[in-house]
């Protein structure tokens, strides 16, 4: 093997990108700096440009050396890998290599064979893509594609619909990735889902199933407002190597998970699942001992999320006030707080006491780092429930629940779960001396607070400190902005293997 290019992704793994006078089976082998050998992966065979012929001469291959430095063994052929050139190998392969080799280094951290990469090489990454890939819609000899939906959460997470066409109708001839400048995640697509009958003019250049569209999701590790990429390109060499890429749009977290909850209706069961596992939250901790409460008080907050209009907001903290000790702190719950939300909250807070403070939204993400005073009784809820259901009694030493039950799917003898809570409006009353541990325990990377608040609660029942009642009304109407969709999802990510 003639070696181009080596680096070590952030796993540990050595990546080896270059090529051979021959197109068939390699005999390869890393020997770590304590002599031990290793077997030599290779991922991916293909075409170069610079070779002068269409044999796969072309090779990325990944190995596991105990230690560094190394050398790669071909036959009689002994290689040290220089430690400066893997260094920096990453950005240099990224820089120089050939488009086929590019491509096939992006198809493999799609795939989950490399990575993750060190954060200067993604930026590089996400530039180079950026610079010589086609904009979607891309059409290529051998493959088509688009992406007609793709949008990304102030969260994280991340939704694209859209549709591929091969000339040969090939099974799941897409794999894609989201890099935002730091982060270059892989992204899961489920092809062949969506009937597509606009597609029925392609049919002379490509191969048609009746089932053409796609729905994709992803999670990026981290929020931020980097600009994001979209990158499709096709999954084996067969249908070429050509990269296709799109901007993402930042839209609130309730507008993207319910275009997820809508895009996973109807899919089967395993599809849905392989899907969800993209956006699995990272496991919370245990739940801490519960405290004793005790009826000292140290005012209130309201943990609000805000899912109706600014001018049906107003009307909670007005209706809230007179049942909560003073001082009141309001928290909305949400990604962001438009500025009329805000004024509406902030005028209902002067009109009242004039003892109510708002403080600056908090993320679902954010919950499990709330931290409210000791002793404080907290009213929680979405601003639909609250104003439709009200408060429940409070319990001594205990959280309460109120929810919408008119179908009776909660009764008091069954163990109540997160998928049933999470499905059905409510609100709850506590003091942050059992709502802090429980959102200390939540799971990190969770997609909406109706769902943190259902499964924080489920923890508290299974803990035997929540009583439940039912709501006395039979209708309910949810917020314009309502995230029981994406509490449904959550529920069913906690619930996952």
């Amino acid at each position: 093997m003639n070696l181009d290019f080596g680096f070590l992704d952030d796993a540990g793994r050595l990546v080896l990108a270059g090529w051979d006078a021959e197109a068939g089976p390699l005999n390869l082998q890393v020997e770590d700096a304590e002599g031990k050998r290793q077997p030599v992966t290779v991922l991916a065979r293909f075409a170069r440009g610079d070779l002068g012929t269409e044999a796969a001469l072309g090779i990325l291959a990944v190995a596991s050396p105990g230690s560094m430095p190394a050398a790669l063994l071909a036959g009689d052929t002994r290689t040290v890998l220089d430690a400066e050139a893997i260094a920096d190998g990453a950005n240099a392969l990224i820089s120089a290599c050939l488009d086929e080799t590019f491509a096939a280094l992006l198809r493999a951290i799609a795939m989950g064979q490399i990575g993750p990469l060190p954060a200067d090489a993604v930026a590089r990454l996400v530039d180079r893509t950026r610079a010589t890939a086609a904009p979607l819609p891309a059409h290529y000899t051998r493959i088509a594609a688009a992406a007609d939906k793709a949008m990304v959460a102030p969260g994280g997470h991340g939704f694209v619909l859209g549709w591929v066409l091969t000339d040969d109708a090939a099974d799941a001839p897409l794999v894609g990735l989201v890099g935002d400048g730091t982060s270059l995640v892989p992204v899961a697509i489920n092809t062949g889902s969506i009937e597509r009958a606009d597609l029925a003019g392609y049919g002379e250049r490509y191969s048609l199933t009746g089932a053409d569209g796609y729905q994709a999701v992803f999670r990026l590790p981290s929020a931020n407002n980097r600009p994001a990429q979209l990158i499709l390109l096709p999954r084996d060499g067969a249908h070429g190597f050509g990269l296709m890429t799109t901007p993402l749009v930042r839209a609130p977290g309730t507008v993207v998970t319910a275009s997820l909850a809508a895009g996973l209706r109807g899919l089967p069961r395993d599809a849905a699942r392989a899907l969800l596992a993209r956006l699995a939250p990272r496991p919370g901790r245990e739940l801490a001992p519960l405290p004793q409460v005790t009826d000292t008080r140290a005012g209130s907050a309201l943990l609000l999320i805000p899912d109706t209009e600014p001018r049906e907001l107003r009307d909670i903290p007005r209706w809230l006030l007179p049942h909560l000790p003073p001082p009141v702190t309001v928290v909305p719950l949400s990604d962001a707080l438009p500025a009329a939300a805000a004024a509406a909250l902030r005028a209902a807070l002067a009109e009242g006491r004039g003892d109510g403070t708002l403080t600056p939204p908090c993320a679902a993400a954010d919950l499990p780092d709330l931290h409210l005073p000791p002793g404080t009784e907290v009213a929680a809820g979405s601003a639909a429930a609250l104003f439709q259901l009200g408060l429940p009694p409070a319990a001594p030493n205990m959280a309460a629940a109120l929810v919408h039950n008119p179908l009776g799917a909660l009764s008091a003898e069954t163990e109540l779960r997160a998928a049933d809570l999470a499905g059905l409006p409510f609100t709850l009353r506590l003091s942050s001396d059992l709502l802090g541990p429980a959102l200390a325990a939540l799971p990190r990377g969770l997609l909406s607070a109706e769902g943190s608040l259902a499964i924080a609660a489920t923890s508290l029942a299974a803990a035997g400190r929540l009583e439940i009642a039912t709501a006395a009304t039979t209708e309910f109407w949810p917020g314009r902005y309502s995230g029981i969709a994406a509490a449904r999802i959550d529920a069913a990510l906690q619930a996952a293997p």
